[in-house]
């Protein structure tokens, strides 16, 4: 990618529903250049704009991390069979090669026992697990962004909120779980399109939609490789924090640009964080200055990320 792609992509990822028209506007290009520069893109799947439901505000579903040390040479398969998961939202191996980290979202009581005493238990391939809960997840830390826009080109697109916090979901119908899927399967599709695979009309389905978006039941994030963009290490920070400042801390990483995702979660580590940065030397600034001026932090261990094998429900090559 070039920089314009670069800048475009990161308008997807503003507003991954924005008009193409709208894109142009937001980055002062033809209408013509963004179609050209996008389209293949998207089609191609270097570019994916998807719909994510509203995780931790969803009775039905559980949020665990796994982190799971592999037996030598049995990392591959392993990851590639998480990620064949249902429940799989994101798989990444970690920089040392045996490792993997995994975060699921697991539909019910017995699809979570079946999974941590009957199908991890017998895996030969998997040497040792750690399981731990995600009891939160910080909403505007959910879908990174590269900073590649000034504010005045965001604020042109439109910046769609994050999901909101703390309060109950919207009651869902049958309509709206249809549209759900849909636009988890293609965040861009059109109204129409959508109408007519809901089998509603187009009003229905546009009102529909915007409902689900601005009570958060969903959101829309666009992936895409972020080195494609710039950002070429990847990482996750277990820390461990002092309960009273645990919100403090969390708030204050959720609000990082580096952020991809943050949330607090059982065992001994209470904070996960997952963060992009162009180059080590962003990732020390981030260790030294941001984490070092929080002494809530007691502990902070740090796991690049060597490959993703799935992330947002979506696989990827290696």
């Amino acid at each position: 990618m070039d920089d314009l792609d670069r800048r475009l992509v990161a308008a997807l990822q503003v507003n991954g529903r924005a008009t193409w028209s709208g894109v142009a506007a937001a980055v002062g290009v033809s209408e013509r250049t963004v179609t050209r520069r996008l389209a293949p893109l998207l089609a191609g799947g270097t570019v994916r704009v998807t719909a994510i439901r509203n995780p931790v505000l969803d009775p039905d579903l559980t949020g665990l991390a796994l982190r799971i040390r592999c037996r030598p040479g049995r990392t591959p398969p392993v990851a590639e069979a998480l990620a064949a998961l249902p429940e799989a939202w994101q798989v990444l191996i970690l920089e040392g090669g045996d490792e993997i980290a995994a975060t699921l979202w697991v539909s019910s009581p017995d699809r979570l026992k079946l999974l941590l005493l009957k199908e991890l238990p017998k895996t030969s391939s998997i040497d040792s697990w750690q399981t731990r809960r995600l009891l939160w997840i910080f909403p505007d830390a959910l879908g990174w962004q590269a900073p590649l826009l000034s504010a005045e080109e965001r604020a042109r697109l439109g910046e769609v909120r994050p999901l909101p916090a703390r309060r109950p979901l919207p009651t869902l119908d049958e309509v709206d779980r249809r549209l759900t899927a849909l636009l988890v399967r293609d965040g861009r599709m059109g109204f129409t399109e959508l109408a007519r695979h809901s089998s509603v009309s187009e009003s229905t389905a546009r009102r529909k939609v915007d409902a689900l978006l601005r009570e958060g039941a969903i959101a829309i994030t666009t992936e895409v490789d972020p080195r494609l963009l710039g950002y070429h290490l990847e990482a996750l920070l277990w820390l461990t924090i002092q309960p009273a400042g645990l919100g403090k801390v969390a708030r204050v990483l959720a609000a990082h640009p580096a952020t991809r995702m943050a949330a607090t979660t059982s065992g001994p580590s209470n904070l996960l964080v997952s963060v992009v940065c162009r180059h080590g030397e962003d990732l020390y600034d981030l260790l030294t200055g941001t984490l070092g001026a929080l002494p809530e932090i007691t502990g902070v261990d740090v796991t690049p990320v060597l490959h993703v094998v799935r992330r947002a429900g979506v696989s990827h090559s290696a």
